[in-house]
């Protein structure tokens, strides 16, 4: 009796300290091992290093340019291939010009590089930080030869109803921050994945963060034994929600503005060259029939995978000598699509297939992310 009296009061006691470090010290979470749970279940943004900031209307328009292209694709949905392809397009796959990391010449501006760090520290470092052999990082992602620059994010728009307020529920409660009707002139790219496909990549992925990187971040992203406990992590009040279902249903209503392409990973597989030439068109840039060859050449997976290193996403604004975010010699597993079928088990197909029916209600929207092909 003494002891369930002692748990009765302990409890209570723990609840009020992680509440109390939750509001006015919540950086004290990752200074403990799986820190990272109680900053889930304290309601902070997941993951633990996406900082909306830069992408705020007031902030956006600070540091944006006109023509300026936000690759803001899923999670997991083909991100670091869009990038690629756009500096490709963009550079007419000329070596002038040439591909350093993806976080060089084409920034991850919502990525926290370490915990604490703010938006005006990283804005700070893109236009401060030195390359080893002295490049300005600046004069690579904003040199004055680019036509545009390009930048990279995973957030969706801010979401509104049909008088232009604020109306989060339509995705399951995420607000949404990119301002597109603000800033018709800059232009968003997004991209959606079948999602079995998209789960297992996320899992691999998981698995192949830095063990410095995931200590910064008090065990984020954790290894998940199974395919299932993955699709758990992004069904309805798991804490990676919005990676799927989340961003698939915020850019669904905007798919049609003039500032705005979503593509599908499948198109872009069964028809590279088509790819190429819709965002080539879509970032107004002409490409000759030898331009047009060598960048879909350098769009293809078979060019990517020897570039392993240049996609560790080098992280330039961490003081602790945590250079890369993943192992890049392991980065590019298989692009290619289907092969989240073969690994599911039977229930995490049964789980998926029911989330699928209910957060996809709109058909056209569930047969677009299935399995790509015109809205």
């Amino acid at each position: 009796m003494g002891i369930l009296r002692l748990l009765g009061i302990a409890v209570p006691l723990l609840a009020v300290a992680i509440g109390l470090v939750s509001t006015f010290a919540p950086l004290l979470f990752f200074k403990i091992p799986g820190g990272w749970i109680l900053w889930a279940i304290t309601g902070h943004v997941m993951p633990p290093y996406f900082d909306t900031t830069p992408f705020k209307s007031d902030v956006f328009g600070t540091w944006v340019k006109d023509n300026d292209v936000i690759v803001s694709t899923g999670v997991k949905q083909g991100t670091n291939w869009m990038l690629y392809c756009v500096h490709q397009i963009r550079t007419k796959a000329s070596d002038e010009l040439p591909w350093y990391d993806i976080n060089y010449n084409t920034p991850w501006v919502s990525l926290i590089q370490k915990p604490g760090m703010t938006w005006a520290d990283l804005s700070h470092e893109l236009n401060h930080t030195k390359l080893a052999d002295g490049t300005p990082i600046r004069d690579i992602w904003n040199h004055p030869d680019l036509p545009f620059r390009v930048f990279k994010a995973h957030e969706i728009p801010r979401q509104v109803d049909a008088d232009g307020n604020p109306d989060p529920k339509p995705n399951g409660g995420d607000p949404g921050v990119l301002p597109l009707d603000e800033f018709p002139n800059v232009k968003f790219i997004a991209m959606v994945r079948e999602g079995k496909d998209m789960v297992v990549s996320l899992n691999t992925f998981f698995r192949i963060h830095s063990k410095e990187f995931k200590d910064m971040w008090a065990g984020f992203p954790p290894n998940h034994e199974t395919m299932l406990e993955t699709v758990k992590s992004l069904l309805p009040g798991g804490n990676l929600y919005p990676l799927y279902f989340g961003y698939l249903k915020g850019w669904w209503p905007y798919r049609h503005r003039k500032n705005v392409l979503l593509v599908h990973f499948t198109d872009m597989i069964k028809d590279l060259r088509g790819g190429v030439q819709k965002l080539a068109d879509f970032v107004s840039v002409k490409l000759t029939d030898k331009e047009m060859d060598k960048v879909v050449e350098r769009c293809h997976f078979s060019h990517m995978k020897h570039l392993n290193e240049n996609f560790g996403i080098q992280l330039f604004a961490n003081p602790n000598n945590i250079t890369a975010l993943t192992k890049s010699s392991k980065f590019f597993v298989r692009g290619t699509k289907g092969h989240g079928k073969d690994i599911f088990d039977e229930e995490a197909t049964r789980v998926w297939k029911e989330a699928v029916e209910k957060e996809l209600s709109d058909p056209a929207m569930r047969k677009f992310a299935e399995e790509g092909g015109p809205f």
